[in-house]
């Protein structure tokens, strides 16, 4: 049994080239990430519009020193409502669809180290310094070739073993069906007692 489960064939380098390009959206690529870290000033329940503009002001105030050369790690640990203060505002990675549509959107139009102008989303208003994202990426099929052709090879072997599992079950069932000689199923005939 051994010897018929190793002699599966070796897969064909189509077979795999057909496997890497039907997964590799799911399989081999990473998607876009985006890093940034924000400035958060947190409006009450029902903000007014002197809350609104005075927030405004605040972080218009915290972007003219930043212009000057201020800390963005320092000003955020002294100013944010968002607990992202500790690491002094960073929100480190994080893919699309993490965050609110506003400071995606907002973040998208930034280059790395640049930092937004306020933005409004549903917490409050913040200031966005874009970090350093990371493009998509998807791996060439020359570095997962190898492991494909052997996750392809398993699976053949498995199927294999599954095969000859079948095959042995079946001559097993039909051995374990044979009708048994009347004496030794009943116990009683070609006895004396």
């Amino acid at each position: 049994m051994q010897a018929e489960l190793s002699q599966t064939q070796p897969v064909s380098e189509d077979a795999v080239k057909k496997y890497y390009d039907e997964n590799k959206q799911r399989q081999f690529s990473q998607p876009a990430m985006f890093n940034a870290a924000h400035i958060l000033i947190k409006y009450s329940e029902t903000p007014s519009e002197q809350e609104k503009n005075s927030a405004r002001e605040k972080l218009l105030g915290l972007k003219k020193q930043l212009a000057e050369g201020a800390d963005f790690a320092a000003l955020a640990k002294e100013h944010s409502d968002c607990p992202s203060k500790g690491q002094g505002g960073s929100l480190g990675d994080f893919s699309e669809g993490q965050m609110v549509p506003e400071f995606e959107q907002a973040l998208k139009t930034l280059k790395a180290g640049e930092i937004s102008d306020p933005v409004e989303t549903q917490f409050g208003l913040h200031l966005i310094k874009a970090g350093e994202g990371k493009a998509a990426s998807v791996q060439e099929f020359a570095e997962v070739q190898a492991q494909i052709s052997q996750q392809l090879q398993e699976q053949q072997a498995g199927q294999a073993f599954e095969k000859h599992l079948d095959a042995l079950m079946e001559s097993a069932e039909y051995k374990i069906n044979l009708p048994m000689p009347k004496s030794e199923a009943t116990g009683h005939e070609g006895h004396n007692h």
